[in-house]
C-alpha cells in the first residue's frame, strides 16, 4: 500500500489494511454469494428439469389413460361380438342337430319306401304273371268258345236239317 501511494498519511496507511481486509472479506462474501447463486441456479435448473419430467410423465399417464379407455371400449366391443358369435354358433349347432334328426328320419322313411317299392314291384311282377296266365287262359277259353260256337253252328244246321226233313 505504501508503494502505491507514498504521499498518503499514516492514518490513511493504517486504515488501508482494514480497508483491504474489508475488501477481501467483501470479495470473499461476493464469491460465496456467486457460488451460492450458481448453486441455486443449478438447483433451479434441476427443479425445472424435474418439473419437465413430471409434466412428461403426466402427459404420458394421460395418453396411457386414454389408450387404456380405448382398449377397454375395444374389449367390450370384442366381448359383445364374441357373445353374438357364440349365440350364432349355438343356434347353428341346434339347427344342425335338427337337420341331422330330419336326415335320419328321411333316411328311415326312405328305407321304408324302398321296401314298399320293392314289395310293389314284387306284387306288380306277380300281377303281370297272373295277367299273362289269365291271358293264356282267356286265349284257351276263346279258342274253346270258338270251337263250341262252330260245334253249335254245326249242331244247329244238323238240327235244322233234321227238322226240315
Amino acid at each position: 500500500l505504501q508503494l502505491a501511494d507514498p504521499g498518503a498519511s499514516r492514518q490513511e496507511q493504517l486504515a488501508a489494511p482494514e480497508e483491504g481486509e474489508t475488501k477481501t472479506a467483501l470479495e470473499r462474501e461476493k464469491d460465496d454469494m456467486e457460488t451460492k447463486l450458481l448453486h441455486l441456479e443449478d438447483v433451479v435448473r434441476a427443479l425445472e428439469k424435474h418439473v419437465d419430467l413430471r409434466e412428461n410423465d403426466r402427459l404420458e399417464f394421460h395418453r396411457l389413460s386414454e389408450e387404456n379407455a380405448l382398449l377397454k371400449n375395444d374389449l367390450g366391443r370384442v366381448r359383445q361380438e364374441l357373445e353374438a358369435a357364440e349365440s350364432t354358433h349355438n343356434a347353428q349347432r341346434k339347427e344342425i342337430e335338427v337337420l341331422k334328426k330330419d336326415k335320419e328320419k328321411a333316411c328311415s322313411e326312405m328305407e321304408v319306401l324302398t321296401r314298399q317299392n320293392q314289395n310293389y314291384k314284387d306284387q306288380l311282377s306277380q300281377l303281370n304273371d297272373r295277367v299273362l296266365q289269365l291271358g293264356q287262359e282267356a286265349s284257351t277259353h276263346q279258342a274253346q268258345s270258338e270251337e263250341h260256337r262252330v260245334t253249335i253252328q254245326l249242331l244247329t244246321q244238323s238240327l235244322e236239317e233234321v227238322a226240315c226233313s
